[in-house]
């Protein structure tokens, strides 16, 4: 009777050990657990990229008189932030001599023309001091139009592409990505390539996502990009 009992119960235990196992499968190695794992986990690296290659830019169009002559200027305009500095581009978009002391006044170099864009923010590089400006008054210059966007930095982009290769877990930690899933982004411009991605093994799950995107480069100019942020 006891070893009919021992063996019964060495039977209970043996099955609730094997439901256990196939339960335990089923979860963890489940392709369409992975699936949905690495679809979240594309999404989450696709918005921490993006947070880190972007920054906001307050744009002010103005019109300055053609009856104010000089050439070399310096106008406030009020309520931008004093830790923004600032770059101003002409009519065509070419990127002028720029400046933007404490105080928040903007210096440049006017280069003819009477349009001008001047864009506010802390991922743009301030220019050297320009001397001997003369102050625009109030009724010298008009504000046509303003906006607030979040653009995108090739200065921000390779400072994660650096930071990925410097310390890739770091990296990873910084922006909550989960420890058994790896990330890449590539960034293709006119006439570079950003490129951060680790090795990927063969026969793995890979998913990107793509999306054209507006860029300031380096130089101050502005042009489009295509981003790809890769997940496996």
């Amino acid at each position: 009777m006891n070893k009919k009992g021992l063996s019964h119960i060495e039977f209970v235990v043996s099955f609730v050990i094997f439901i256990g196992f196939i339960v335990f499968a089923f979860v963890f190695f489940n392709p369409l657990q992975s699936q949905r794992t690495l679809k979240s986990t594309m999404d989450y690296a696709w918005i921490e990229v993006s947070e880190e290659g972007r920054e906001r830019v307050e744009t002010y169009s103005v019109s300055i008189s053609p009856l104010f002559d000089p050439s070399l200027m310096r106008i406030n305009i009020p309520g931008v932030p004093l830790y923004y500095n600032a770059s101003v581009e002409d009519e065509i978009g070419n990127t002028i001599s720029t400046h933007r002391d404490n105080s928040g006044v903007v210096y440049f170099n006017r280069s003819g023309g009477d349009f001008f864009r001047i864009k506010y923010s802390s991922a743009i590089d301030n220019g050297a001091p320009i001397l001997e400006t003369t102050a625009i008054g109030n009724s010298q210059y008009a504000i046509s139009s303003s906006e607030i966007r979040d653009l995108y930095f090739e200065k921000l982009l390779l400072e994660l592409n650096q930071s990925y290769y410097l310390n890739y877990l770091g990296l990873k930690q910084e922006l909550n990505l989960p420890n058994r899933m790896e990330f890449g982004f590539v960034v293709t411009l006119n006439n570079k390539q950003i490129s951060a991605v680790n090795q990927i093994p063969e026969g793995i799950e890979v998913l990107s996502k793509n999306d054209r995107v507006e860029i300031i480069r380096i130089s101050g100019q502005r042009e489009y990009a295509d981003l790809r942020v890769i997940v496996w």
